[in-house]
Parts: C-alpha cells; sequence; structure tokens
C-alpha cells in the first residue's frame, strides 16, 4: 500500500484549529497591553505633576510654607486632567524644624477616578 502525500482532513482540521486559538489569545493581548500601556502613562504624569509640586516646595523658604491644605489649578496632559491637592503639616514636635507636604493628585479614567498620593518631608536649614 503507498502512502500519499499531503495532509489528511483531520490534519488539516487540527493545524486550522491550533491557528485560531492562537490568534484568538494574541488578539486578545492587545487591549490588556493598550490598557496597562495608559495606566502606566497615567502614573507617570501624576508622578510628574508632584515632583513639579515637590521642587516648588523645595525652592521656596521654609517659613513661606504655612500649614493647611489646598486645591491647586488643575494639569490638562493628553486629554486627561489631573487635580493635585496640596497639604502641609508639622512633623514632629517642633514645627520649625521639621515640615510635611502631602501631595494629592487625582483623575478620572474610563475604569473610574484614580488617586495617588505622594509625601516629602522638609527641614529647616536655617535654623
Amino acid at each position: 500500500m503507498r502512502r500519499s502525500r499531503g495532509f489528511t482532513l483531520l490534519e488539516t482540521t487540527l493545524a486550522t484549529a491550533l491557528l485560531c486559538g492562537l490568534m484568538l489569545f494574541l488578539f486578545n493581548l492587545y487591549p490588556a497591553s493598550a490598557m496597562a500601556i495608559r495606566q502606566s502613562q497615567d502614573q507617570m504624569t501624576a508622578d510628574t505633576v508632584a515632583e513639579s509640586l515637590f521642587s516648588d516646595y523645595k525652592a521656596a523658604s521654609f517659613a513661606s510654607l504655612a500649614p493647611g491644605k489646598a486645591a491647586l489649578a488643575k494639569v490638562v496632559y493628553s486629554g486627561c486632567e489631573y487635580y493635585p491637592e496640596c497639604e502641609i503639616y508639622p512633623v514632629g514636635s517642633d514645627p520649625d524644624l521639621l515640615k510635611g507636604v502631602r501631595v494629592t493628585v487625582r483623575w478620572q479614567t474610563p475604569r473610574g477616578p484614580r488617586s495617588e498620593k505622594y509625601e516629602l518631608v522638609l527641614a529647616n536649614l536655617d535654623s
């Protein structure tokens, strides 16, 4: 008996099913990775907003940092609005030596509101 060359119907069907399953898996990876990239971009932008505010507070004189909370102007980047809030508070028993700066950045995503908190402690080097 001579074996014919070529693929049988069963082999072709299995190969097609395997290829379809692999393509379905790969097509499902794209939306998840696109969402993860967008979330990373939003997170990095919030980090940049907070670092910018921290550099402003580092440059200010220690005496000008009055304790309290303040909502700051929104920052728009790539169509997303970020709302920073700042709180300055005394650290330790002597508020003339250490002050804390807490920045909360809020923004809206398609999956709901997000926020990140950042903290910095400043020391009075003039005393």
